[in-house]
């Protein structure tokens, strides 16, 4: 049997392009802003993930809790484990 590998970013990077209007975009966006704005920046930048699903989704993320947009996108292409170790401190 075949298994194909697991990508966790198309169907929420379509759903962000295709699916949602601009309004559920920009609420998505400020929800996610507004809940990761007390984490520590650590963390914030551990969800740039969010880049992989869609460059604007994760840009407007970024700009929201005052991320180096720069920073964010080398992040996003680092494996999960990378991002946490470049993420320690």
């Amino acid at each position: 049997m075949h298994r194909q590998e697991t990508d966790d970013f198309v169907q929420p990077g379509n759903l962000y392009r295709n699916v949602m209007p601009e309004e559920a975009g920009e609420h998505l966006v400020g929800n996610i802003v507004a809940h990761l704005s007390g984490a520590q920046k650590r963390i914030q930048l551990r969800q740039t993930a969010l880049f992989k699903a869609d460059p604007d989704y994760g840009s407007r993320v970024a700009k929201g809790l005052g991320l180096d947009e720069k920073e964010v996108e080398c992040l996003a292409k680092m494996t999960k484990e990378e991002r946490a170790k470049a993420t320690e401190k």
